[in-house]
């Protein structure tokens, strides 16, 4: 009995040892692996019937900070919000122009008050009146174009909203299928390592196109 308890105990050894390589090279191989987290097994005690007989796989952990991905996640969100608003803002700015431009809509109604200003010397002088009549198109013909523009903008922004809704949208999923992975292998003391970094890169990408707040239940879901 005792001979095979501790031929038992040291095959115990061997496989647990042999664990841990696994483990330091998946650690290795992914290290250029976008996502992908170091895992740490650690080892303890195998005890039958009171007796010590010798060692087994321990918790597989994830050496991540949490609060450093919360914070890294917040600041996805507060990038992507700026990355959208920089890809509008100032193209409608370029529409309207800036003070000084001669292209700009402070200077068209400047130029269109000049005119009149100039008419109401005198009113029956024709080339003022021909002047008031081409300021006004002009003029007018700049807002027409300006409508044309933000309107094209504005399917611009619709599209763009459709396709970033779908993108969610499959993150969505793909977090929802992820848990109940999770789910599942917690339940019977699986490996959820590997399905908790894809849970954290979904999450960490649909940071991306919305504020998000998560928690963690006592299942290991989110």
């Amino acid at each position: 009995m005792s001979l095979t308890l501790g031929l038992n105990t040291a095959l115990s050894g061997l496989l647990t040892n042999q664990k841990g390589l696994d483990v330091i090279s998946q650690n290795v191989v992914n290290v250029n692996t976008k996502g992908y987290v170091r895992k740490q097994m650690t080892p303890e005690s195998r005890v039958v019937a009171g007796v010590g007989a010798g060692v087994q796989q321990g918790a597989l952990t994830r050496n991540v900070d949490e609060g450093l991905m919360r914070d890294i996640r917040r600041q996805t969100s507060t990038q992507g919000a700026l990355d959208a608003t920089q890809t509008y803002y100032p193209r409608i700015q370029d529409l309207f122009g800036t003070v000084g431009q001669s292209t700009s809509i402070s200077h068209q109604i400047e130029q269109m008050q000049a005119a009149f200003e100039t008419l109401a010397t005198q009113v029956n002088t024709p080339s003022f009146q021909s002047s008031v009549v081409q300021t006004a198109k002009d003029m007018t013909g700049q807002f027409n174009e300006m409508t044309y523009q933000l309107q094209n903008l504005r399917l611009e922004a619709d599209r763009a909203l459709q396709d970033t809704t779908e993108q969610i949208n499959k993150q969505i999923g793909d977090i929802f299928d992820l848990n109940q992975k999770i789910v599942r292998n917690n339940a019977i003391g699986g490996d959820i390592g590997d399905l908790q970094d894809k849970r954290d890169n979904a999450l960490t990408t649909l940071a991306k196109y919305m504020d998000i707040q998560y928690f963690e239940r006592g299942d290991g879901s989110i």
